[in-house]
């Protein structure tokens, strides 16, 4: 369900932004138009954080009671339309204008684009500083380009102080919306200091097509070829906890010793069951193991077959 909860929550739903008035006083209001969700706060931030926190917690509710959960409501596109024609035909200042009247609707990717014209200087002055303010204002409205722009700036410096931690940020919450490139822009920045999360977002990275992560994670399993497999009661009865155990314990019984015939190693990142009963085990080469993922398919083949003799065949592994 988990997977299921992140796909819908990174979809763009179409909201609606008004303010309101009464005997309380004055307030800001975000609605989800696909469902009957209303966010409140002092500004319509506020109000879209409050809203946010509603939507997950009103997929998160039909998705366990097994009900519908839309997907969003296509949008009326004729004006960006406009803006995209007129950009095209290097009329700048006329889609400038029309992005304008969008960004005021909240529409994120005209944003993006009226920060792309800022940075370009076309249709308007060059401003690197408005471009920025414009790209944080749709990275906050959840734009995942904006957030991967921004995480490039401050990796890289550009424009802005360099800086590793606005980077992580920004990488981060581009990729919780399901953008390959800051995925793995963001597990090659925290594979030092925190692999296991790391890992995590060069294996989402590598199954959204990153070529660039497919290209340093091994991916093998003999567990869907159809024939049938006898299932390792004994490990599967273990609580959570012991089957990382045992996993540990062939890491460093069975599976480092042959690596360091050749000067190399291997970590053990972590451990999942999927719901089909599949153990999925991810694991970081050290050492001069480091290539290995970029060479031959043997280590990795040693390494599947040594934990489907352990375990059974119901196994996939990650390798990094």
């Amino acid at each position: 369900m988990d997977a299921q909860l992140a796909y819908y929550t990174a979809l763009d739903y179409p909201k609606d932004f008004f303010g309101f008035s009464n005997e309380e006083g004055d307030g800001c209001v975000c609605a989800y138009i696909d469902f009957d969700i209303k966010g409140v706060g002092d500004t319509f931030e506020e109000a879209y954080e409050d809203a946010q926190k509603l939507l997950e917690k009103e997929i998160k509710r039909r998705l366990e009671k097994g009900e519908n959960v839309p997907l969003p409501t296509p949008q009326d596109t004729t004006r960006h339309n406009e803006a995209l024609q007129a950009y095209q035909k290097k009329d700048h200042y006329t889609a400038f204008k029309l992005w304008q009247q969008e960004a005021d609707l909240f529409n994120t990717q005209a944003m993006v684009n009226i920060a792309t014209l800022y940075a370009q200087g076309l249709g308007v002055a060059r401003d690197m500083d408005k471009a920025i303010a414009w790209f944080k204002k749709a990275s906050y409205f959840g734009n995942s380009t904006a957030a991967f722009n921004l995480g490039r700036l401050y990796e890289n410096g550009l424009y802005v102080a360099e800086s590793r931690d606005e980077a992580v940020y920004y990488y981060r919450l581009a990729a919780k919306r399901e953008h390959s490139a800051a995925q793995y822009n963001l597990a090659l920045l925290l594979e030092k200091e925190a692999i296991a999360e790391a890992m995590k977002w060069m294996i989402k990275a590598a199954y959204n097509g990153n070529t660039q992560a497919q290209s340093l994670i091994t991916n093998a399993s003999n567990a869907d070829l159809g024939a049938p497999i006898t299932l390792n009661g004994a490990f599967r009865s273990m609580e959570p906890a012991k089957q990382e155990e045992k996993v540990q314990a062939i890491v460093e019984d069975e599976i480092i010793p042959k690596l360091a015939l050749d000067g190399g190693s291997i970590e053990l990142v972590g451990m999942n069951i999927t719901t089909e009963g599949v153990v999925e085990i991810m694991m970081h080469y050290l050492g001069s193991c480091a290539g290995c993922a970029l060479g031959s398919t043997t280590t990795a083949d040693m390494i599947l077959k040594t934990f489907e003799d352990a375990i059974d065949r119901r196994v996939r592994i990650y390798l990094w």
